[in-house]
């Protein structure tokens, strides 16, 4: 009895402990599967968490999706089609102008697609808005120049955007001295400290005007530029000078400005060739591409050429080169967006006495542009 009693006992124990280890099993089993199933939800929570963060960062910045194969149009600012090309149009009036624009290059921006959030949401960018950066070329004219210096006070008073600026003849003597510190009213004062006797030399018997040299000026422009370079100017400067030798124009840039000066300043009725050197006259259009390259997107040329000249007061080569580059400046160019015409009627090349006459007339004529430049350009 006893030991059958120990057999039950035996069994017993035999299929509890089978049966405490299966459950243990199947508990780990369980155990480990809610676990890898806690694993694999945490990661996927976590990659959808990333995505949706990625998405709402593209559409912060505005950056285009990888979806988007377009790029943004290239905005040609002021470009010109051919080099010192010009047409034959004439233009007429004291202030004239195209209406295209800065540089006459596209100005109106394209939309550009940008990636939305998740529910595919679309955005068009702002459009792209061109800084106004005005380069300014003072054309030649012997002392109708001083004219330049009203203009450029005009423009000064009301902050016009002046990133360069160039001058033809003695006008690149006011362009110098304006591009050196930036303040017209300055170039007045310096301007009017030149003597007639460094500008002007008459024969006693004729009468009329003998080139000097240039080299009259010296003194002067020592004084006033010392050692000072164009590139440390306040504003981009260049001149053109044309080699009577080598028939060839060179854009000065570069340099000591009182040695450049004597090359582009050179001209009759005030100065004799300065080492084979003249003022280069009809160089507008390379001024124009010069002022481009410098950063100006929209160009004015200052002509105070348009008044007819006086026969009596100047050697009739030197009248028939000044006719020249009078009819040059009145044609039409496309690298000029604003020609302004200062109405010089009544003075001559060489009326040194009208200097100050000649300087309201120029503040007159800018006034006029100013407000031809802020409607065009919306300053």
């Amino acid at each position: 009895m006893h030991t059958k009693q120990n057999n039950i006992e035996s069994i017993f124990d035999s299929f509890l402990r089978k049966f405490l280890i299966k459950l243990s099993l199947h508990s780990s089993l369980a155990l480990l599967s809610g676990f890898i199933l806690l694993t694999v939800s945490c990661q996927t929570k976590s990659i959808v968490s990333s995505t949706r963060s990625d998405r709402g960062e593209r559409k912060e910045i505005g950056g285009v999706s990888s979806q988007n194969n377009s790029s943004s149009p290239g905005l040609e600012v002021g470009g010109s089609s051919s080099p010192g090309s010009s047409g034959n149009g004439t233009q007429s009036g004291h202030v004239s102008g195209s209406t295209g624009g800065m540089g006459g290059a596209p100005s109106a921006s394209q939309n550009q697609e940008i990636s939305g959030d998740s529910e595919g949401d679309a955005q068009s960018s702002s459009p792209q808005v061109i800084e106004p950066k005005i380069g300014i070329i003072l054309g030649g004219g012997a002392l109708r120049t001083f004219a330049h210096i009203g203009v450029l006070q005009e423009f000064s008073k009301r902050k016009t955007p002046i990133v360069a600026v160039a001058g033809i003849e003695m006008g690149s003597l006011v362009a110098a001295l304006f591009s050196q510190k930036g303040q017209a009213f300055d170039v007045e004062w310096q301007m009017m400290k030149i003597k007639e006797k460094d500008l002007i030399q008459k024969s006693l018997l004729s009468g009329k005007a003998k080139p000097l040299a240039v080299d009259s000026l010296a003194d002067y422009l020592n004084q006033t530029f010392s050692q000072q370079k164009v590139e440390q100017f306040r504003f981009s400067f260049s001149c053109p000078s044309l080699n009577i030798e080598q028939q060839r124009v060179y854009i000065l840039s570069k340099g000591t400005a009182k040695d450049m000066l004597p090359y582009c300043i050179a001209m009759g009725p005030l100065y004799q060739p300065h080492m084979q050197n003249v003022a280069g006259l009809t160089s507008v259009s390379q001024l124009a591409e010069q002022l481009r390259a410098k950063g100006a997107n929209y160009i004015i040329y200052v002509d105070v050429l348009s008044a007819p000249l006086k026969a009596d007061s100047s050697e009739s080569s030197e009248l028939t080169s000044w006719s020249l580059a009078a009819e040059n400046a009145r044609r039409k160019d496309q690298n000029i967006n604003l020609v302004v015409q200062v109405p010089m009627r009544g003075i001559d090349l060489l009326d040194f006495s009208k200097r100050r006459e000649s300087l309201q007339k120029g503040q007159q004529a800018g006034i006029e542009a100013y407000r031809l430049v802020q409607k065009e350009l919306n300053l």
